[in-house]
């Protein structure tokens, strides 16, 4: 009779360390979620960073200097007339592909050659 109330004290433990280990989860999980903490959200921010922020100038200010528009965190800087990006952080340009609706990657000589022009980059 007595191995059969230690086995079930063990369970018993066991089913009361499970259901605080839940417990535990959960509360970590609602602290995260109070405190903005969502590792997918900085995931699609990261990514969304990695291209061009899009044609919209409100997102930009114009540099009268360089005759560039500029985010405000002056990562991207953009050419409206020749549908041109700029990425400072790597030193890569791009240009929107109307047919396949994406950005493309520019050759810096391309982006030279369209500054140079003022006609638009042919992708």
């Amino acid at each position: 009779s007595a191995p059969r109330r230690d086995r079930s004290e063990s369970r018993s433990r066991s089913r009361e360390r499970r259901k605080q280990e839940r417990r535990d989860r959960r509360a970590e999980k609602k602290q995260r979620a109070e405190h903005g903490v969502d590792q997918g959200k900085e995931e699609r921010e990261y990514k969304r960073s990695l291209f061009p922020p899009g044609a919209d100038l409100s997102s930009y200010t114009f540099d009268d200097k360089l005759f560039w528009y500029v985010t405000g965190d002056k990562v991207w800087w953009f050419r409206p007339d020749l549908c041109l990006w700029y990425d400072s952080r790597t030193g890569s340009y791009y240009s929107f592909d109307d047919v396949t609706k994406d950005y493309v990657s520019v050759t810096p000589e391309m982006a030279v050659q369209a500054l140079a022009d003022g006609q638009g980059v042919v992708v």
